[in-house]
């Protein structure tokens, strides 16, 4: 259980500098680059959840994160920054 906390929290951290760029890439006008970091951030996205759904928790857990991943647009990555990230933080710290 240890190993899959540290390999969520991991995962986390390395969404938000790809979301943190993506959101940079979006103010300066550079779409293609934004939509590119997207694309990670979809695998990731996937990866968690693989990840998730491999402890047994629910999957629906991930919707906000999965939504605003899907959409990728500023304010889905403000979204992601602010709330999703902390609440999948929180939900992994009480399973």
């Amino acid at each position: 259980m240890l190993e899959w906390y540290l390999d969520i929290n991991k995962l986390l951290r390395e969404m938000r500098k790809k979301a943190i760029n993506a959101q940079v890439f979006l103010k300066t006008g550079d779409s293609e680059n934004a939509k590119l970091i997207n694309g990670y951030l979809k695998t990731d996205c996937e990866l968690l959840q693989r990840r998730w759904t491999d402890q047994s928790l629910d999957a629906r857990e991930l919707n906000n994160i999965d939504r605003h991943v899907g959409y990728g647009e500023a304010n889905d990555y403000r979204d992601i920054l602010e709330r999703d990230l902390t609440d999948v933080e929180t939900r992994c710290g009480h399973s």
